[in-house]
């Protein structure tokens, strides 16, 4: 995952390679220093990143080993100045990549949109949002229209209030997180233009 090979040996405690009979040994990458010298609280930078993190039932394109890199990828964006991330398609980013996030600043965490207040969806809606301030309060709201394959996916709106805190003085931000309807379809328009209206 996100380490550096070191050796590989018949010898030693773990799993053998699956391709070689070997053991390998590895050291993990360490997360970059963080410097956020001259951040202010009247500043807020949010990223959004869609992870392309489908469940392996949609397909097997390497999720879980680019999954391993982003933390320590985006502890290192703009100096470490980044404040909040909007996940889509985290559909399989679970607690392992959350403790990652943490470790990369990122420790408030709301919950993803969930697959449970949508019938038929097979997996949640993907969408989360990570803070490097505390979450005061979150809300999710599931979309009513869907069409075709993202019928399968609990699509929605995930909202957090975040406090950012610098010295004595702080500041709310409100951050909305969503991932709509695919495609270009005229059809698959008119379902965003839906989703739009009901975001709104």
């Amino acid at each position: 995952l996100d380490m550096d090979f070191i050796k590989k040996d018949k010898r030693g405690d773990g799993h053998k390679c699956l391709n070689s009979g070997h053991k390998v040994l590895c050291v993990e990458r360490k997360m970059p220093k963080v410097n956020r010298t001259g951040d202010k609280v009247t500043t807020f930078n949010l990223l959004n990143w869609n992870i392309f993190s489908r469940p392996f039932i949609a397909s097997h394109d390497g999720q879980i080993e680019r999954m391993a890199h982003i933390p320590r990828v985006l502890a290192s964006l703009n100096k470490g100045m980044i404040d909040a991330v909007v996940f889509e398609e985290a559909f399989i980013a679970g607690k392992g990549f959350r403790r990652d996030l943490k470790r990369a600043g990122f420790p408030y965490v709301t919950k993803v949109t969930s697959a449970l207040k949508k019938f038929g969806a097979l997996t949640n809606g993907g969408v989360f949002i990570a803070s490097r301030w505390p979450i005061l309060k979150e809300a999710h709201e599931t979309y009513n229209d869907s069409s075709g394959s993202d019928s399968m996916a609990a699509k929605g709106i995930v909202y957090a209030k975040i406090k950012k805190k610098i010295g004595a003085r702080s500041k709310l931000y409100h951050v909305f997180g969503t991932h709509m309807q695919a495609w270009h379809t005229p059809g698959k328009r008119a379902v965003r233009i839906k989703q739009a209206k009901q975001l709104h």
